[in-house]
């Protein structure tokens, strides 16, 4: 969208330089929506940059983990695989009782706001969790 209004206010400022014959009233509407074609340029980079609008964000979020192995043998384990540079994928069972384990925080690859946030995690008896993302203020 703002590169379209960027590209019409380009083309007024030229059409309005060009084609108006009084110089005073061509040279102030030129100037003028230069101007706005510069603002309009800057907020498009500040978006760009900056992600103008939206507010970093933090859920923290503490769960239960259960080991991937049977409830007979001596050893727990959990299953964690690395994606990236800070993405990680839990595998775990949810209860105890559970005789499948299922994997956690896998990214979204089908929306890419979600497949962008980042999950870390601290492991003992419970996982701790806290993932991390960017969400369009609600204000």
């Amino acid at each position: 969208m703002m590169i379209w209004i960027i590209a019409g206010l380009t083309l007024l400022t030229f059409l309005s330089l060009f084609l108006i014959g009084k110089k005073e009233l061509a040279y102030t509407l030129g100037g003028f929506f230069a101007i706005l074609t510069a603002a309009a340029v800057v907020l498009l980079t500040a978006n760009m940059d900056s992600h103008f609008g939206m507010e970093k964000t933090s859920k923290t979020t503490t769960v239960q983990v259960y080991s991937v192995t049977p409830a007979q043998s001596p050893v727990k384990a959990l299953a964690v695989k690395k994606i990236g540079s800070d993405n990680y994928v839990l595998v775990y069972k949810d209860a105890e009782s559970d005789v499948q384990a299922s994997t956690h925080f896998v990214p979204n690859t089908k929306k890419i706001v979600e497949a962008t946030k980042t999950t870390r995690f601290q492991l003992s008896i419970l996982c701790k969790c806290q993932t991390l993302g960017r969400l369009w203020k609600s204000n």
